[in-house]
């Protein structure tokens, strides 16, 4: 089980109004396919990131803006609840764990069932993935 700093939101029986995650770029090359995810859910928008095997809630009070990209580091925000048809839909279950034993830099999570969408499941770390789930 991860460790969680931070106050996860109730996201159970919400409406999924916005997802969107922020890749990570190094030189042109795509290092985190997700490296933050932003959810938006009954109008607040919710920061989800993992670092040295903790999961980190945070609060924000704005949509987030995408980074002037420059010459080396680029973090484009890709919506992916668009992509996934989740976006608007009513999100029946959502967790967030580890894709190995307890240690340091391992892939997570997180398993989004929507009511009207398949689930998605989206890896971040290692793997470095968007993916959805049949």
């Amino acid at each position: 089980m991860l460790k969680i700093d931070g106050i996860p939101p109730r996201l159970t029986e919400q409406l999924c109004e916005e997802l969107i995650c922020q890749q990570y770029w190094h030189q042109g090359k795509l290092v985190q396919a997700v490296d933050i995810l932003f959810l938006k859910v009954n109008g607040r928008w919710h920061q989800l990131y993992f670092d040295a095997g903790m999961v980190f809630w945070r609060l924000q009070q704005e949509a987030p803006v995408e980074q002037q990209a420059g010459e080396i580091f680029a973090y484009p925000l890709i919506n992916i609840g668009e992509k996934f048809a989740i976006q608007n839909d009513i999100i029946t279950d959502c967790i967030t764990e580890t894709l190995g034993a307890k240690a340091h830099g391992l892939p997570w999570y997180l398993k989004i069932k929507a009511l009207y969408s398949l689930p998605i499941t989206i890896i971040v770390r290692g793997c470095s993935s968007s993916s959805r789930e049949s």
